[in-house]
């Protein structure tokens, strides 16, 4: 069996425009992670017996996705380190890899950027989702 190599994740951050929304592109990183959680609501009882019985019509849902990579940019540095200091959610278009594409409200919630002196700078971001997502491949 084959190992599943890295994707890249290629983001676009949108101008909040009514009734169509831009989407400029800030750049690209090595997707690290893509989590997608789902509470589940305990609907036991009585009848359900020694077993949990869990609802799937209620819950709440949540994707993360991090990234990490060179920065390139400082425009693009400064853009997303103001994104990060207000905590104010947007509408983002990630493409993973070739396949996939994630749109939807998220908000950056860890922003992290390092490097050596005479290395270029990395920049680490994690973005939660701050309403409903869509995942298309």
């Amino acid at each position: 069996m084959s190992a599943i190599h890295g994707k890249l994740l290629q983001i676009s951050v949108g101008d909040n425009g009514s009734p169509s929304e831009h989407f400029t592109p800030l750049g690209s990183m090595q997707l690290t992670a893509l989590t997608i959680n789902r509470t589940l609501t305990d609907a036991s009882d009585v009848a359900s017996g020694p077993w949990r019985k869990g609802s799937s019509a209620t819950g709440v849902s949540a994707m993360r996705l991090s990234g990490s990579g060179p920065l390139h940019q400082d425009a693009v540095n400064d853009t997303l380190r103001a994104l990060a200091f207000s905590g104010e959610a947007r509408h983002y278009r990630m493409r993973v890899g070739q396949d996939a594409m994630v749109q939807g409200a998220f908000i950056i919630t860890h922003y992290s950027r390092s490097g050596e002196m005479h290395d270029a700078q990395q920049l680490e971001l994690t973005f939660e989702s701050a309403g409903a997502v869509s995942y298309s491949d």
